[in-house]
């Protein structure tokens, strides 16, 4: 009996150590890049000036800095773009923001902090009125070209429906509840993406087509900083039990 669970006990020593392993690499190379980023933004908030308050649940533990170069021309203002955002924590290999079977598919959160470099502040009128145009700008861009777009989704194919639900004003911040009609991240692999390097890689096949349609879930919380910084702090889920249930 030993010598025939021998081998069946190898295996599975071997393929825990290799899922395992795609997790470790991962932590290991966000954490550089997360301090590369923030360093390189120049921006003066730091992680633990936020209280950015992690949901309840199986989130990846480390929350990641991400510093953007183009959102300005996007947006055609002056301004700096450093996001910090987490997902659903590993299993099998990989994020479960690839599953849709887990209820952390496509689930997000985390901060978008923005440095207008003019008079104001990116997302406030000169009347210090919210701009909820200007502020559903930053979720837009962030999804389509640097979550679902740099994961392969072409912009012909590209779905973004915004519809919100509420707004409020409470103690100098703005709170906002959104639905949102876009594009999944599942995908089948067909090359490397640097991408895979956070998330893992995309084993999960379940025969419905590459980012294909879902509703989700959102809220923001939006206030001003110092020097002329925006702070929106933000949670997509197709679990409405997940944004409902984080505390901002």
């Amino acid at each position: 009996m030993l010598k025939r669970t021998t081998p069946l006990i190898l295996l599975i020593l071997i393929t825990v150590l290799i899922l395992n392993s795609y997790y470790i690499f991962s932590l290991v190379i966000m954490s550089f890049s997360n301090n590369d980023n923030i360093k390189k933004s120049g921006i003066s908030v730091q992680l633990s000036d936020l209280n950015l308050i992690t949901p309840p649940g199986d989130w990846y533990p480390l929350m990641n800095a991400f510093l953007d170069t183009t959102f300005s021309d996007y947006v055609e203002k002056d301004v700096d773009l450093l996001i910090y955002y987490s997902y659903g924590d590993y299993t099998k290999g990989s994020s479960t923001v690839f599953d849709p079977d887990s209820k952390y598919f496509n689930s997000f959160f985390g901060c978008y902090v923005i440095r207008q470099n003019e008079t104001g502040y990116y997302g406030f009128l000169e009347d210090s009125s919210l701009d909820l145009e200007a502020i559903l700008q930053v979720p837009k861009y962030d999804y389509e070209y640097l979550v679902a777009g740099s994961l392969g989704l072409k912009r012909d194919d590209i779905l973004t429906d915004y519809k919100t639900n509420s707004i409020s004003l409470v103690d100098g911040n703005h709170y906002i509840q959104l639905t949102i009609e876009t594009n999944s991240v599942y995908h089948q692999y067909k090359q490397f993406n640097l991408n895979y390097l956070q998330y893992g890689f995309p084993y999960i096949r379940t025969g419905q087509q590459d980012f294909f349609p879902i509703q989700m879930s959102g809220k923001f919380k939006i206030t001003k900083y110092d020097e002329n910084i925006t702070l929106i702090y933000y949670i997509f889920s197709q679990d409405q039990a997940i944004v409902k249930n984080w505390d901002i």
